[in-house]
């Protein structure tokens, strides 16, 4: 008896201890929370108080009135809550009131001069100002270098700017004020605008020319660009953008997040936009990018902040991600190559890891094709190409190479050609120019002036780790560098070939894994030098991937096959083959994996948003980040 009361009183011990332990765990979690509330608190009274600050005018909207000018067509206009904020805004809102496709620019009537200048800000507008509205061609579109007294465009004018020549602007003069206004020509622009925008029921703007695009000559006006280092958000519909500034006056007066009802309305085209507008640089954004652009999104627009995340912006981040799905469903149903090729019924038994997408940072993958070409023109431009690589008229094999990139991504990426079978068809495609061409095509990012520059840069502090380091590691890298300390006129073509090997070694590959250093044989004749060559080739045929250095040149073997001869350096073959790889889509094989990730990463300066570096790499780039 004794003993079952000493284990119900040790049991009841331990609960109790337990209960207390977890009470305190709960009481510290309760005031982090409140902690962080009343941190948010604070930051949303500073922010309200500096808008107040600076807006401080802009409580009380008043009903202004415009004469507004667009070609023949002449209108009076209301804004009965006010002015939008910033003149792009503006813009857009008569854009959508006269129906315009084109971009417009805005001029009004200054009463000092009495003329016409550009509207730059929409606090020099006043009541019942005349407007005028000047459609823009999208492809003539430029900026103006000239001076602002010579932008006051006639009627008759305003129809032929679209063919104005680029960078040039014509001599306008004053508008005459002979025009009437049409009967019952009268716009009342307030909240309750909502027929003006619609929600579009399939995706309805897949990378235009309303900004420059990084695309060969001649190729396809849907070529992507790199991921921007800033993400611009995108202007919404009208009807969203009226809400929107609903709710920033009411958080800007007392901190209010916008209502549930007013984000259920609104969340759809938001998520549309930024979904358009992603697209234009990648079709399958990884999770950092989802969040960079909600980052931005909640930074531009705090009241659209989450109520339930610490973040602000996770809910949005998976709204996001889930709409992302949609659109690519939507436009593979309209027959988008790039996101057809990964449909269900064309990977029936392929695994989710083995679709075909970007996974090198590649940013046109596999575009498609020109406008007015089909498989079998481009066939043609292919069979042309070949005859005039073989007269070697460069000009046209450069034009044509261009022309038919679309076409030679469908062969690698999806018909998935060997190697051999490309330099039968695209022999063009194996030399130091067009493989760097290729390469700028595939990342818009230029290959060997990247890799080049940066090795040359980081050279010196290379030096500097190498010597710092001990064991056999630090022995097998003093072989090689410790040749740089004795050679103090070493050319910089041998300082990169030596460097390169010692960064393989620091690494954690194998130098052997990468190169086959035939150097050290010497031929008495050209005729046993080309036999040595051969020996080494066909000594090579099993390699998947090879760098050979022969005692004259050097050459680059991928898949078996001899795919660069006669190279001047080991830096540049490696900065050549690397460039093969996004030319070929081929993958990094696993145990050349991080010297592959090492040229990517920090040589050429690509994928820094995507799959996070290796150990080795991360710490090899915070080591050169510390001895600047």
């Amino acid at each position: 008896m004794n003993t079952l009361q000493t284990l119900k009183t040790f049991i009841h011990q331990k609960l109790a201890g337990a209960v207390d332990e977890i009470l305190g765990l709960v009481e510290t979690t309760v005031q982090n929370y409140e902690e962080e509330i009343q941190r948010q608190k604070r930051i949303i009274e500073l922010e309200r108080a500096q808008s107040m600050v600076h807006n401080n005018n802009t409580d009380c909207p008043q009903a202004v009135r415009f004469r507004v000018i667009v070609g023949e067509d002449i209108r009076k206009i209301t804004f009965k809550n006010g002015l939008p904020f910033c003149v792009n805004d503006f813009a857009e809102v008569l854009r959508q009131a006269f129906s315009l496709d084109d971009h417009i620019r805005l001029y009004y009537k200054d009463s000092d001069f009495d003329d016409f200048f550009t509207l730059t800000s929409t606090q020099d507008l006043r009541d019942k100002d005349t407007l005028k509205v000047v459609q823009l061609s999208r492809t003539h579109e430029r900026t103006s270098t000239t001076p602002t007294q010579n932008l006051t465009p006639t009627i008759s004018e305003i129809h032929s700017l679209s063919e104005i020549p680029a960078l040039e602007m014509p001599d306008f003069s004053s508008v005459g004020e002979t025009q009437q206004l049409n009967s019952g020509e009268h716009l009342d622009m307030n909240l309750d605008f909502a027929s003006v925008a619609s929600e579009d029921a399939v995706p309805s703007n897949l990378p235009t020319s309303t900004e420059p695009q990084n695309r060969p000559n001649g190729g396809s006006s849907t070529f992507r660009k790199l991921w921007p280092a800033v993400f611009e958000i995108p202007t919404f519909s009208l009807t969203t953008e009226l809400i929107l500034q609903q709710a920033s006056e009411r958080f800007r007066k007392d901190g209010t997040l916008i209502s549930p009802e007013q984000l259920k309305s609104v969340k759809s085209d938001i998520l549309q936009r930024l979904v358009e507008r992603m697209y234009m640089y990648t079709a399958y954004p990884q999770n950092q990018q989802r969040d960079i652009v909600c980052q931005e999104l909640i930074k531009q627009h705090p009241y659209l902040r989450d109520r339930g995340s610490l973040s602000g912006f996770k809910e949005w981040s998976v709204s996001l991600k889930y709409k992302f799905g949609n659109y690519r469903s939507k436009l593979r149903n309209t027959g988008t190559q790039e996101l057809l090729v990964n449909s269900l019924k064309q990977n029936r038994g392929r695994f989710p890891s083995q679709a075909k997408k970007p996974r090198k940072s590649e940013v046109n993958f596999l575009p498609p094709f020109p406008e007015g070409e089909t498989e079998q023109s481009l066939e043609e431009l292919r069979r042309r190409l070949v005859e005039l690589n073989q007269s070697r008229d460069w000009a046209q094999v450069q034009e044509l190479m261009e022309r038919t990139y679309s076409y030679r991504r469908q062969e690698v990426v999806v018909r998935e050609l060997t190697v051999v079978e490309v330099q039968e068809r695209w022999p063009a495609l194996f030399s130091p120019v067009q493989i760097n061409e290729e390469f700028r095509r595939c990342t818009t990012v230029p290959l060997q002036s990247s890799f080049m520059s940066n090795l040359d840069k980081y050279i010196p502090k290379l030096l500097t780790l190498f010597s710092s380091v001990g064991g056999a590691l630090g022995e097998r890298l003093k072989s090689q560098w410790l040749e740089l300390v004795q050679d103090t006129a070493a050319s910089v073509v041998k300082r990169r070939d030596v460097v390169l090997r010692c960064l393989i070694e620091y690494i954690g590959d194998s130098v052997t894994d990468l190169v086959s250093d035939f150097s050290g044989v010497s031929s008495s004749s050209s005729s046993s030098s080309s036999l040595s060559e051969q020996e080494v080739v066909e000594e090579l045929r099993s390699e998947q991937m090879k760098v050979f250095v022969l005692p004259d040149a050097v050459g680059v073997v991928l898949d078996g096959a001899v795919v660069l001869r006669g190279l001047p350096s080991l830096s540049s073959a490696c900065c050549l083959l690397f460039g093969l790889l996004y030319a070929l889509n081929k993958d990094f094989p696993p145990h050349l994996f991080k010297t592959l990730e090492l040229f990517q990463k920090l040589l050429v300066g690509l994928d820094s948003m995507q799959s996070q570096p290796s150990v080795k790499l991360f710490k090899l780039k915070h080591k050169l980040m510390d001895m600047d």
